[in-house]
């Protein structure tokens, strides 16, 4: 049995959920909901460039474990703990890319026989292969950039490694006044090389601005 996620009243009425990035200030996260309607989060769509802006570390590694918890700062919420060890450090703002491993934190999970779900948020297994964007939280706890959107998993076809995300879940909006639906498909895979190379042309670009 799974209990509702993170809920809040939306100006309108509807329950949202919206997590999103001030460019003003590299990362702000807008408020946490869920829509009632059709069960998925609400999350403000970010470039790649605006996701590789916002996050504090970005990583690519290897999954080592994921255990679920009861949340040190509400019992009654769940959150899992996963741990990745680091194969390649593109930014890193806290040890300058030198740890071989970081923990970082999901909401929900499973504990104990009872389950909390939250749309759009990502779900990891043991030794899997994945890009992580991640940010620290007011508390100082690394969590994956836009849920999802920041997750990339990777795997190979032939010679060549492939990075997915897994939009399912998750309804986009745009920034802005009057904030619309933007369509991304459920799923969208990059070959993993040229979107690194990509993420160090825009972190090179940061440091001569």
């Amino acid at each position: 049995m799974f209990a509702r996620g993170l809920r809040c009243q939306g100006l309108d009425g509807n329950l949202l959920l919206m997590i999103g990035v001030s460019r003003s200030i590299l990362l702000a996260l807008l408020g946490i909901c869920l829509s009632s309607s059709a069960y998925s989060a609400q999350v403000l769509a970010l470039t790649l460039d605006e996701m590789t802006d916002a996050s504090d570390v970005i990583v690519v590694g290897q999954i080592i474990s994921n255990q679920a918890e009861r949340s040190i700062y509400n019992p009654r919420r769940i959150r899992t703990r996963v741990v990745v060890r680091v194969t390649d450090s593109l930014k890193d703002r806290v040890s300058l890319g030198k740890r071989a491993v970081i923990e970082f934190f999901v909401p929900g999970g499973e504990l104990g026989g009872l389950g909390q779900k939250v749309p759009g948020a990502p779900m990891f297994h043991s030794a899997e292969h994945v890009l992580l964007y991640l940010r620290f939280d007011e508390r100082g706890d690394l969590q994956v950039v836009g849920l999802a959107q920041g997750c990339f998993r990777i795997h190979w076809s032939g010679r060549t490694a492939i990075a997915t995300r897994d939009n399912v879940g998750i309804h986009y909006i745009s920034r802005g006044p009057t904030p619309h639906g933007i369509h991304r498909p459920q799923y969208e895979s990059k070959a993993l090389e040229p979107l690194l190379g990509r993420i160090r042309a825009r972190l090179a670009y940061g440091r001569t601005k």
